[in-house]
């Protein structure tokens, strides 16, 4: 029995972990909805192509953008994918030319966070940082499970 009692312990020390890190994550990036600091940027590259790699064809949307926070450069991207033809990708690329000026929205706690056009809602700086968080813990999880099961068997 004490090895599933040290099976839980680890799930649990990987969870206050991954709890700690996506919530000190989502505390420095959610000011950014706030809509208070902004900056004007420059789209860098703006393109919305098919391609096909290997038997796998997608729509990629991409649109970059370089703006300045006290005389220092930043860069940030819109980029989607998807498996069939999206209006609102390709209308929003169309919209946003290489060389064209745009509002950028930032946050104060993370510079580098940034978003064009609109600053995001709180829901979606919680799903966008909460999702990779959740992966890693299933990823985590699965390793850790993996290691108790094959190796530590009495």
């Amino acid at each position: 029995m004490p090895y599933f009692t040290y099976f839980l312990l680890s799930v649990a020390v990987l969870s206050i972990y991954i709890i700690y890190r996506a919530y000190s994550s989502f505390s420095k990036r959610i000011s950014i909805t706030h809509s208070d600091h902004t900056t004007i940027g420059q789209i860098t590259y703006s393109e919305y192509q098919l391609v096909k790699a290997h038997s796998n064809t997608h729509y990629d949307a991409l649109v970059t953008y370089k703006y300045y926070v006290d005389k220092k450069l930043y860069t940030g991207k819109f980029h989607k994918k998807s498996f069939q033809h999206n209006l609102n990708h390709y209308n929003f690329v169309n919209r946003h030319p290489t060389g064209e000026n745009v509002s950028i929205y930032y946050s104060p706690d993370n510079i580098e966070f940034s978003k064009m056009d609109k600053p995001p809602t709180k829901q979606s700086v919680f799903f966008e940082v909460f999702k990779y968080n959740a992966i890693i813990w299933v990823i985590s999880f699965t390793i850790i499970s993996c290691i108790f099961l094959v190796f530590l068997q009495p």
